[in-house]
């Protein structure tokens, strides 16, 4: 694989010591640009094209912090270096609060001067796969599918978001894996006054906390922020990503899978004063034939099936399932049923139904458990007490069950 080549500008009244650097660069493939003054050094930057900055500090006319803060104020992704013979604490803090991602002190050696450069070279490669990140993320927002709201659950899901979707604080939007919050997070998106600017979908386990912070500070003024899976971060991390936002103008969406029990990690009350609650499927009964004729009509188009027919009746017996997977399980197994029995035949039950009947043949014993804790609890809208005393057993043997269900999956 072919290393990457950087353009980089030092800026030094002493020009044997700007081509020792420039030397040790170019000898690993860099380019090379020199300027011999503070006022030299602003005007090529402003040309251009440049991926990182080293300047001296103490120059004729502008010195090496004037050059800083005028890179940091118009070119802020530009990493800069200074160079100096004569650090002082004060200096040293002040271009360190600037941002400089290093300092170099004069006299320096090819090792220390390889060293440099080398760990200026890393960052560089960072930010570009970060941007290149960036870019793709704001290449994913797809068309958005119709929210299917027949439901009285979901309808009230719908009011709180478009209530908060007008206020720039900090929102989260909450349910079990797979119930659709990524897509109510991109029509807050589109209610909102920001629908003008992308909205950068960015999943935080993919991330460290640097690679978020870069991420967040790319795309300030620009677009929208959705963190998805909030609730793996931790409180200072969560802390540290708000204030970035905050300080930045910008507006933050956010997403988080409650635990088995429905929790959520404590401080994201703390943090999110917009909150939206998203039921899971088994509370959605009114949804079901709304949601099966949407991704009929999404097979219809993806597969150039012929107009495909609804069976009442196998509906109903969809709804005796739990669907702990939600909506991505319930589309899924729709378009193994049409794929699996062709497009011209009905969707419809093949057995005039008891639940067990959907199970597959060779179900095991534990298999059956689960299916039919699931089923109770679709039949009493997810209330555990409730279920315990249909099946008959205690409330915390349930919640055993569906701890161990849960850690075996």
């Amino acid at each position: 694989m072919e290393q990457q080549k950087w353009k980089l500008l030092i800026v030094d009244d002493e020009p044997a010591m700007a081509w020792f650097l420039a030397d040790i660069a170019e000898s690993e493939g860099d380019e090379i640009e020199i300027a011999e003054s503070g006022d030299e050094g602003v005007s090529q930057i402003e040309q251009g094209g440049y991926h990182a900055v080293l300047t001296d500090y103490r120059m004729p006319g502008q010195n090496g912090l004037d050059l800083i803060r005028f890179t940091r104020e118009h070119y802020p992704d530009i990493p800069l270096v200074m160079i100096t013979g004569y650090a002082t604490v004060e200096n040293t803090i002040e271009a360190f609060h600037l941002g400089v991602f290093d300092l170099l002190e004069k006299p320096f050696d090819l090792a220390i001067g390889r060293a440099l450069l080398q760990r200026l070279r890393e960052t560089l490669e960072r930010q570009q796969r970060l941007l290149s990140r960036l870019t793709h993320l704001r290449q994913t927002n797809d068309a958005l599918p119709v929210i299917i709201s027949e439901s009285g659950a979901m309808q009230r899901s719908l009011r709180i978001a478009k209530t908060l979707s007008a206020h720039p604080d900090p929102l989260l939007i909450y349910g079990e894996r797979g119930c659709g919050r990524t897509t109510l997070a991109r029509w807050v998106h589109q209610w909102s006054s920001e629908v003008a600017l992308p909205l950068l979908q960015i999943e935080c386990s993919a991330f460290n906390l640097q690679e978020l912070e870069q991420l967040l500070e790319q795309q300030q003024g620009q677009g929208v922020g959705l963190l998805q899976h909030v609730e793996q971060l931790s409180e200072a991390e969560l802390s540290r990503i708000l204030l970035l936002q905050k300080e930045s103008g910008g507006r933050l969406l956010a997403t988080a899978t409650v635990g088995a029990e429905g929790e959520l990690p404590t401080h994201l009350y703390h943090y999110f004063p917009g909150m939206v609650p998203l039921p899971p499927l088994c509370q959605r009964m009114d949804d079901f034939s709304g949601l099966i004729t949407q991704w009929v009509e999404e097979a219809e188009q993806r597969w150039g099936c012929e107009p495909l027919v609804l069976d009442p009746a196998w509906i109903e017996g969809v709804k005796q399932h739990a669907w702990p997977g939600n909506l991505g399980q319930l589309r899924q197994q729709t378009f193994h049923y049409l794929l699996s029995h062709g497009a011209s035949e009905p969707l419809h039950c093949t057995t005039t139904t008891t639940p067990l009947e959907l199970l597959p043949e060779k179900a095991t014993l534990a298999e059956v458990e689960q299916y039919w804790i699931e089923h109770t609890l679709a039949q009493v809208g997810g209330n555990r007490t409730h279920a315990a005393e249909r099946l008959g057993i205690n409330p915390s043997t349930l919640f055993r069950k569906l701890r161990d269900q849960l850690h075996n999956k």
